[in-house]
């Protein structure tokens, strides 16, 4: 491996360079000459932190944080630990198994100080790494450890978010009853603890738990509450996911005419969301990835089936294209042209009679379906 190293920094090879450091100091970790594994972690982390790679800044974080633990140094491993874990996640890293260690790694720690509290709080994360994997079982006993920390210490608070855990986890199950009884245990203790935006969470939750069972009186009812409140306490985002939960409520009912107000409504609310985290584009990109093409897509699936091509694909047009104009607005400082205000609707097909005497084929491909639309300099064909 020093021969490596040696060749690669001959070669200017950055890169390679600072893997070599990190294998090295991993080497010579378990032969116990810590010393030497932290100066070459050490120089591994710089050379990443230099070329500003942040994956293997991640890696050279969790090396020495592993190497800390090692030595008891508790504070300065979970520091490490932490930065890694914090970088992982500002990645979307789908490394879901380098994620875990590096929690069960800071479990370890929080066992070794006697933090209940902090044990607790890693088996509630570790139960969110679990569930996109669809490891129910793992997932409920971390939630299970949890709560009987969070009840011994006393922790109302945590006791909530777990409640809430395990009702998603045995919703996702097809416990709709036992999902239910999580989240009216986790709905009467934030009331009690005054924690409003907890109880709009469950609000939100059982009205989902309702909806899945056929129950839509019962749904609505909730989702409505929930809707009011998170509108009381100036909660945009809950009253976003609100108005989006309502609207699908409302498709399982086939009131069209609810649907339509109800998107509109939550692209409204999504537009104000976006327009709070202007000065953001990290963040606001990862809002509109996460929730704001739902509500599009989903008009833009309603308007075809209405005989509204023209409308349809102006939707689905500004639902591409919104992220790249907030991008060049925020580097540009370019006044915003798009806006999801039916008063503002041009549609796209207005270009074609500029164009001459031709056709153009526009094609939206999503995870359910494909669909086309010809545009012609008279309007749009679906």
């Amino acid at each position: 491996m020093e021969k490596a190293l040696a060749i690669r920094k001959a070669l200017g090879n950055r890169d390679g360079e600072a893997s070599s450091y990190g294998e090295l100091g991993t080497l010579f970790h378990p032969l116990g000459q810590y010393d030497k594994a932290r100066e070459y972690m050490e120089k591994a982390l710089a050379i990443n932190k230099a070329l500003g790679n942040r994956d293997g800044e991640a890696t050279s974080y969790g090396n020495l944080g592993t190497l800390f633990q090692s030595l008891g140094q508790y504070e300065k491993a979970q520091e490490y630990l932490e930065k890694a874990l914090a970088i992982k996640k500002a990645l979307g890293s789908r490394d879901g198994e380098a994620a875990r260690e590096y929690l069960k790694k800071a479990l370890d720690i929080k066992k070794a100080v006697g933090d209940r509290g902090g044990e607790a709080t890693i088996y509630g994360t570790l139960s969110a790494l679990y569930l996109p994997l669809g490891k129910f079982g793992e997932a409920d006993k971390c939630l299970e450890r949890a709560m009987a920390i969070r009840m011994k210490v006393v922790d109302r608070i945590g006791e909530v978010s777990d409640l809430t855990n395990l009702g998603i986890v045995a919703h996702q199950r097809g416990l709709y009853e036992r999902s239910k009884e999580y989240h009216e245990r986790a709905l009467a203790i934030s009331i009690e603890a005054g924690r409003r935006e907890g109880e709009v969470v469950s609000y939100m939750n059982l009205g989902s738990c309702f909806h899945s069972i056929g129950k839509y009186d019962m749904a609505e009812k909730y989702l409505r509450k929930g809707l009011r409140l998170s509108r009381d306490i100036r909660d945009i985002l809950n009253e976003f996911k609100c108005l989006c939960q309502l609207t699908m409520l409302k498709v399982s009912e086939f009131d069209f005419k609810a649907v339509f107000l109800y998107l509109f409504q939550s692209i409204e609310k999504f537009d104000t969301l976006r327009g709070s985290l202007k000065e953001n584009d990290e963040l606001q990109t990862s809002l509109l990835e996460e929730h704001g093409t739902h509500p599009y897509k989903m008009l833009s699936r309603l308007l075809s089936s209405t005989a509204k091509p023209e409308d349809a694909l102006y939707v689905e047009e500004l639902r591409r294209a919104r992220g790249l104009a907030d991008l060049m607005a925020t580097q540009y400082s370019l006044k915003e042209q798009i806006t999801g205000s039916r008063e503002t609707w041009c549609g796209i097909q207005n270009v074609i009679p500029r164009e001459g005497d031709c056709a153009c084929l526009y094609i939206s491909i999503d995870e359910e379906f494909v669909r086309f639309w010809v545009l012609k300099a008279t309007r749009a064909i679906l």
